[in-house]
């Protein structure tokens, strides 16, 4: 009976483990973490807040099996040009957890590179540089509305200062 019994055990504690790690596999980023970004999804016409002008259209979508949010972001307007740049900034993010929180990395085509570390504060998404960009600190902010729309704005600070200045304040409001 004793052998029954210790049988029995084994097949439960080990029979069901093979189809839990199946299933883990099988969609191993469908955790609540992974879902902070999801009010962020979407496509977008942003507008700046101040002016109510349309200055660029966003396309937020998850990619590699739900693990990733890829930000494919257009402006409409000069607004993030650099002076340098004959053209108008396209730009990507990529944002992912690391297993201490989120990770977005910022390319776009002037040559601008941000690496930004943080994680959901009272339902707003908020990212900090831990080293600078172009001599900056970073903090960006991404907050869901009532209205379904996403107030995102950010803002800089020279390396070594505590002194934020606001770089953009954004309104996103679903294409269509």
């Amino acid at each position: 009976m004793r052998r029954h019994l210790y049988f029995i055990f084994v097949l439960l504690f080990f029979g069901f483990r093979p189809a839990l790690a199946a299933d883990e596999a099988s969609d191993p980023c469908s955790g609540e973490m992974l879902k902070a970004l999801d009010f962020w999804l979407g496509e977008w016409q942003v507008f700046d807040k101040a002016s109510g002008k349309l200055v660029a259209y966003d396309r937020v979508e998850k990619d590699l099996g739900n693990c990733v949010v890829v930000e494919r972001w257009t402006s409409l307007d000069d607004t993030f040009r650099n002076a340098s740049a004959p053209f108008r900034m396209r730009g990507m993010s990529l944002s992912a957890l690391d297993g201490n929180g989120w990770v977005q990395i910022w390319v776009d085509n002037m040559g601008g590179t941000v690496i930004m570390h943080g994680g959901l504060e009272n339902d707003t998404m908020v990212l900090t540089t831990q080293t600078t960009s172009y001599g900056l600190h970073y903090r960006y902010h991404y907050q869901p509305m009532p209205d379904g729309s996403v107030h995102g704005f950010g803002f800089s600070s020279p390396e070594g200062q505590d002194n934020w200045t606001k770089d953009w304040d954004l309104i996103y409001k679903r294409n269509g």
